[in-house]
């Protein structure tokens, strides 16, 4: 199935790149972040515990902090799929899990008529790495500015 538009997803727990090429192979990039900091301890915390201080106490956390990582990265996915063309072919790229759990909420919804075409392992890059990878998946010659 040809598709007119074509979208390239390089992601990781932090951040996503999308890269999207309509009919005419113009692109047009958005940068999102997802405000997932990770979890910062304090000295004389054990990190092996995942322990919260209160006061010279500490208190087990790892409830709240697992429920507001949850919350932020439905939130996160939510917003990159909204960036995408409904009618696209998915290219989707990226270190860790978050290539694969997009993958997964995007096939959630059943209405939308994306087609996840690969996923695949990648790097840390930059920006412009991440859009030349989508560029060269696509087969998208870059336009002259």
């Amino acid at each position: 199935m040809n598709r007119k538009n074509k979208t390239g997803i390089w992601i990781d727990h932090k951040r996503a790149v999308i890269i999207n090429f309509n009919e005419k192979n113009e692109e047009k990039d958005y940068f999102i972040e997802s405000g997932f900091e990770g979890k910062e301890w304090e000295d004389g915390e054990d990190r092996n515990k995942n322990n919260a201080r209160m006061g010279s106490h500490y208190i087990s956390d790892e409830t709240g902090f697992e429920n507001r990582h949850k919350e932020l990265l439905r939130k996160f996915y939510l917003e990159v799929i909204l960036r995408i063309s409904e009618d696209a072919e998915l290219y989707i790229f990226g270190p860790a899990e978050a290539k694969n759990e997009l993958a997964s909420k995007i096939r959630n919804y059943e209405s939308l008529k994306m087609l996840i075409t690969k996923i695949e392992a990648a790097d840390r890059m930059t920006d412009k790495e991440a859009s030349a990878k989508a560029r060269e998946y696509f087969h998208v010659e870059k336009l002259a500015a």
